[in-house]
């Protein structure tokens, strides 16, 4: 059984299964990785700047509340609605970070947005019914991003290390199996 779990790497078969297992590593550091920067640090980078033309008008607060997210701290809730042409649109964005946030920031919005009926939204003019009230980047959260990307460079150093593995391999591979006698080889026609 230990011998499935620790294969010979001196063999080709050993060496491909070992490869093999650097490939799915390196698809794992690539995935979560990349995957965790763009959560931390591109989407709310890439939402500030598409809001950086919406058009603020007036919300009217209906529900605020903070929950505990457990790991990711804690998160303000919020359920608004706001005018748009005319139209009645909710909205129950917050700000830019959608998947985790600085707990301090969102306690302190909780507490601003509590006792207010009225607060300043933006209003995405193409799609209105896309509103925040925040579009404030909070630099720790988005510098937890870097060793997000880390985690994506060492998930491409692997990948191109099992690439170049592999490339071996099939050339060991092809030196065993060549036909003796030069088969390949156009014999002179």
């Amino acid at each position: 059984m230990w011998r499935f779990l620790t294969p010979d790497v001196s063999s080709l078969a050993g060496r491909a299964l070992a490869q093999g297992g650097i490939f799915l590593l390196a698809l794992l550091f690539l995935g979560g990785g990349g995957l965790s920067a763009w959560h931390l640090g591109g989407a709310p980078l890439w939402d500030a700047w598409r809001s950086r033309d919406w058009p603020p008008v007036t919300a009217i607060m209906e529900d605020v509340s903070l929950s505990h997210m457990g790991a990711q701290g804690v998160r303000v809730s919020v359920l608004y609605r706001y005018p748009w042409e005319g139209q009645t649109f909710w909205g129950r964005r917050y700000g830019l970070h959608v998947w985790t946030d600085n707990a301090d920031a969102q306690r302190a919005a909780y507490a601003d947005l509590l006792f207010r009926r009225r607060t300043r939204a933006w209003v995405n003019p193409r799609h209105p019914e896309e509103a925040l009230l925040n579009r404030d980047i909070h630099g720790s959260v988005v510098l937890m991003a870097l060793p997000a990307l880390g985690a994506v460079a060492l998930g491409g150093v692997l990948f191109w290390a099992a690439g170049v593995g592999a490339w071996r391999n099939v050339r060991v591979w092809r030196r065993r199996h060549r036909k003796p006698g030069g088969a390949g080889q156009n014999p002179g026609v």
